[in-house]
């Protein structure tokens, strides 16, 4: 966090911080996203009736916590001097939602931004939002993952059809998937975590390593799958969660055993089922 956080900016300035930022109403600047290899993240709009506000402001409250700083700026950069209007913004929670609620009325696109200018938020006057930071602060802001929150900003707007703005329809359309979710198991990258857990499951399916020792790989490489946000198809996701829920049951060490357990035997047999419903699986 820099050594004494900078008081909001006011009047041209607050257009000269806006501007560093913005290209237009509707989108940051190309030279500050490339500072950090910043990415963008569409996200609805936090005046949607169903609690988007408090939702927008946790995501706030835990970037800006979350790399040490106690506050945001927050301005209404499409009124320019003198209407531009900054506030500075508690970076708790409930004083995040203060600070966006009061930002509301004026129904204009509207800036909050960290004081180090290293992630910015953008709710536009069109119905969306857009996040931009580096991966580190949007795994804080948009936990989801950049892919998971693009599909949930398309599938809104599919659901509004001809009711959405046509700013936020062409923006839907912009906006890509960066990995194409797997279906099979062939298609994983090697040394992600999913091509991982299914090798682990061939090698103990043949008996090629203990129960245990697949036990403890499997579930560290799920977890590394989960934090890379491996996307998988529903049908794939399925099948590697069986295999979690079993290894539940799994009784490592023989002395822990309890009644309906599943001993190596058992769960080798999961597991050879499971590799037998991946194979069925079609690119």
């Amino acid at each position: 966090m820099p050594e004494g956080p900078p008081e909001p900016p006011s009047g041209a300035s607050a257009c000269a911080w806006a501007d560093q930022l913005l290209a237009d109403h509707v989108s940051f600047r190309k030279a500050w996203l490339a500072e950090g290899d910043k990415q963008v993240v569409p996200l609805i709009d936090p005046a949607t009736p169903d609690g988007g506000e408090a939702r927008l402001a946790r995501r706030l409250s835990s970037g800006a916590r979350g790399t040490g700083h106690d506050h945001v700026i927050a301005c209404t950069p499409g009124a320019g001097p003198p209407g531009v209007r900054t506030v500075r913004v508690p970076a708790d929670p409930e004083g995040m939602l203060r600070g966006l609620r009061a930002m509301r009325p004026r129904g204009e696109s509207w800036l909050a931004g960290l004081p180090d200018r290293s992630a910015a938020l953008l709710v536009t006057d069109h119905g969306y939002a857009l996040m931009a930071g580096g991966d580190a602060i949007l795994r804080l802001c948009v936990p989801e993952g950049h892919d998971r929150a693009v599909i949930d900003f398309k599938r809104y707007v599919r659901h509004l059809g001809d009711r959405a703005d046509p700013a936020m329809a062409e923006a839907a359309g912009a906006f890509r998937i960066r990995q194409t979710a797997w279906a099979s198991k062939r298609e994983p990258t090697a040394g992600s975590g999913t091509a991982e857990q299914v090798s682990l499951m061939e090698q103990f399916a043949g008996a090629r390593i203990s129960g245990p020792a697949f036990a403890r790989s499997w579930h560290a490489a799920r977890r590394r799958s989960h934090a890379r946000r491996e996307r998988l198809r529903a049908e794939f996701e399925h099948i590697l969660d069986g295999v979690f829920h079993a290894l539940e049951d799994y009784a490592a060490e023989p002395a822990l055993t309890e009644p309906g357990d599943l001993d190596d035997d058992g769960l080798r047999t999961v597991v050879r089922e499971r590799l037998a419903a991946l194979d069925s699986l079609k690119p």
